[in-house]
């Protein structure tokens, strides 16, 4: 008996262990600024709110091709609880990708298998793919919390419209639906996912017409509601691409399908996944056929019924996603955020296939289902193979993107008086006036942590006893000598290292200045730190090891005309708002 304790325990903490991974790594790489569409899908909220503007029809907006009401409700929720502190939403999506788990669990829980053993791999399968670090983007993003909240919601009417009983089920469901509808541009694709398990579960139980009229005005009033008033966005590629382009909008299926397992290896990514995805494909069509042909056995088609939707998840995704972004080309497919998506069709098969195979080959003889269950095992073996070196293969990334984060939030801090318009696009938001505007309304609301800064004189950041030391880095000019004298050129190139020894990491940016007439150092360009041209596991536990050099071309332009300058160079901390002087400066005379 205790044994068989320890056993569950041991398989308990193997299947959590994927969870606590990410959510230690969103503990340390999470950054508390605003990201992309952020700035003009969240920020314009608290913007209405504070000008008292705010009304639902700000909640309904589009926003792009997505009516984002629920996630921009939780958004909007959050915000007031934290000021806006965008770590939160990072940890209610790590919340949403366990609420999947536990709809899988939910889902296994009440299937009729009697082998744990199954259950237990495709628990631990399912929580090494949703909670994989491939899945950084998600995971980092708050704005991705209109991801995984639908996909919570599908996967958990999955099993309460099969197992919930009469009318719960369709109320249930009902509601899930519509929240799935109002997340996001697939979400629709719910209803008609749930009417199957809802007539299965109508087979096991009376219910009456009045709800399959419920259910249905309920669809059409939700599909009327979101297109009324619907544009296309005006930058997107034309949904009737695929029509022309039959042969490319396969291939985006099936790369978006694989995609899980396209990472780590040295084989060419665009093919591995467009064979990982044609063979998930292949599998899930020999199950359905098979199930197809065996549809009087009421008791295998209702126990594989929710397996075979939860894969139509996946591939309804899949489908959506390439009417929509075809035009980007088949590399678009393989962006992180589409990957909690993308797992639903691996975890579907891992119950669907030994399902499937017990019902054929139930008549052969010992050896014969000896033989298929090998046949099964090799199937597992690619899958096995590309799946360990894809979990592994996005964890030097974290740290990279906590540094790119921060060098934004840097941007934004002194976006009032140090403009960095090119690093604000690439960093930021492509559009540097709305995050002017945004990060400006949010200031006023104290909803910007640090506050922007309204003066470029150093001396509001640099830390006092702060001189020069070899300990945060150097300033380097190419020369050597520290001396330019530029008549013709249009810009200078400083460089150097830079980092934060107390916290044992790169500077999170460089701030550049030079001294002004009373001899006060004025900030005139902020620089990012050189991100590494290779990844290494090392970076995941050890953020020294990332590279700590730093160059930039300073346009001459942004110095007084007519004197010589004496430029410094300062490590900034983005978190604590402090900067900290290099050892070393230059000598501009213009």
């Amino acid at each position: 008996m205790q044994l068989r304790s320890i056993g569950r325990l041991a398989r308990l903490l193997l299947i959590a262990t994927p969870p606590l991974l990410i959510g230690l790594l969103i503990l340390r790489d999470g950054v508390d600024v605003p990201f992309w569409d952020q700035w003009d899908g969240t920020a314009p909220l608290f913007e209405k709110m504070a000008a008292g503007t705010l009304g639902f029809a700000d909640f309904f907006a589009q926003h792009n091709e997505h009516r984002i009401l629920f996630p921009r409700l939780i958004f909007f929720g959050l915000g007031r609880l934290t000021h806006w502190n965008v770590r939160a939403e990072l940890f209610v999506i790590w919340f949403l990708a366990l609420v999947c788990l536990f709809n899988i669990w939910q889902m296994t829980r009440r299937s009729a298998w009697k082998d744990s053993f199954r259950s237990f791999w495709l628990l631990f399968s399912s929580s090494v793919l949703l909670f994989s670090p491939l899945n950084r983007e998600n995971f980092l993003w708050g704005f991705q919390i209109g991801f995984l909240l639908p996909l919570a919601c599908v996967t958990a009417c999955i099993w309460v419209a099969t197992y919930v009983r009469h009318p719960f089920n369709f109320v249930f469901a009902i509601m899930l639906c519509t929240v799935c509808t109002f997340s996001i541009a697939s979400g629709v694709t719910s209803w008609l996912l749930a009417t199957p398990l809802l007539m299965l579960a109508q087979t096991r139980s009376t219910s009456s017409k009045k709800w399959w009229a419920i259910w249905m005005c309920t669809f059409l009033f939700d599909v009327c509601a979101y297109f009324y008033g619907y544009e296309k966005p005006a930058y997107h590629p034309s949904v009737w691409r695929p029509l022309s382009h039959p042969i490319s909008a396969g291939l985006y299926v099936l790369i978006f399908l694989g995609n899980p397992f396209t990472f780590g290896t040295n084989l060419p990514p665009l093919s591995l996944g467009l064979g990982m995805g044609g063979l998930l494909v292949l599998l899930l069509l020999i199950c359905a056929v098979y199930l197809w042909s065996k549809r009087d056995d009421c008791s295998l088609v209702g126990e594989a019924l929710p397996w075979l939707v939860l894969a139509m998840v996946a591939v309804s995704a899949a489908v959506l996603t390439m009417i929509g972004r075809l035009g980007f080309g088949p590399a678009q497919a393989r962006a992180s955020r589409y990957l909690p998506f993308a797992v639903m069709l691996p975890i579907a098969l891992l119950a669907l296939t030994p399902m499937v195979r017990s019902h054929w080959t139930r008549s052969f003889s010992t050896p014969g289902q000896l033989m298929t269950k090998a046949a099964s095992f090799l199937l597992l073996i690619p899958f096995i193979l590309t799946a360990c070196p894809s979990f592994l293969a996005d964890l030097p990334v974290w740290p990279v993107i906590r540094q790119a984060r921060l060098y934004g939030r840097a941007l934004v801090s002194f976006i009032n008086v140090v403009p960095e318009s090119e690093g604000l696009a690439r960093y930021v938001f492509p559009y540097d006036g709305r995050v002017k505007t945004a990060a400006n309304a949010l200031n006023r609301i104290g909803y910007l942590r640090p506050p922007l800064f309204q003066s470029n004189l150093i001396r509001n950041v640099a830390d006092p006893a702060s001189s020069g030391s070899a300990r945060f880095g150097e300033l380097q000019s190419p020369s050597g000598t520290g001396v330019f004298n530029e008549k013709e050129s249009g810009s200078i190139e400083l460089g150097g290292r830079a980092f934060l020894p107390d916290k044992r990491r790169p500077a999170d940016a460089v701030l550049i200045t030079y001294d002004n007439a009373e001899g006060e150092p004025v900030i005139c360009a902020i620089a990012s730190i050189e991100s590494p041209r290779q990844g290494r596991l090392r970076f995941a536990w050890d953020s020294s090891a990332l590279p700590v050099t730093w160059k930039r071309l300073l346009p001459l332009n942004r110095l007084p005309e007519g004197q010589q300058c004496l430029l410094k160079a300062w490590s900034y901390d983005a978190e604590a708002g402090r900067a900290y002087r290099l050892q070393g400066s230059a000598i501009v005379t213009r």
